[in-house]
C-alpha cells in the first residue's frame, strides 16, 4: 500500500511539474522574455511524454514565431521561422489525430 502511495503521489509531482514548465513559457511569452520561454518550452517537449501535447507545439510555435520578428534574438537563432512552421506542423499533425 506504501508504495502504491508513495508512486502515485510522485507521478502526481512529475505532472504538476510539467504543467508548470509550460506555463512558466506562457508567461514568459507574455511579458515578451523570449529566450526564458524559448528554454522552458524546449525543456518541456523534450520530455517524451510531452511530446505528443498539442498544445506545447502551438506554443513553441508561437515563441519561435516571436524570436524569428525579433532583431537581436533572430540573429543568435537564424532558422527560428523554420522552426516556428515546424512545430506548428506538429501542432495540426497532433490535432488532428484527436491529441
Amino acid at each position: 500500500m506504501k508504495k502504491f502511495l508513495l508512486t502515485t503521489m510522485l507521478a502526481s509531482s512529475i505532472l504538476t511539474l510539467s504543467a508548470q514548465n509550460l506555463e512558466k513559457a506562457k508567461d514568459n511569452l507574455k511579458a515578451k522574455k523570449l529566450a526564458d520561454a524559448k528554454t522552458q518550452i524546449d525543456g518541456f517537449l523534450a520530455i517524451e511524454k510531452n511530446a505528443k501535447n498539442g498544445e506545447g507545439w502551438y506554443i513553441k510555435g508561437k515563441i519561435y514565431s516571436e524570436i524569428s520578428q525579433d532583431a537581436t534574438l533572430s540573429a543568435a537563432n537564424p532558422d527560428a521561422r523554420w522552426t516556428a512552421f515546424e512545430a506548428l506542423k506538429q501542432y495540426v499533425a497532433l490535432d488532428e489525430k484527436g491529441q
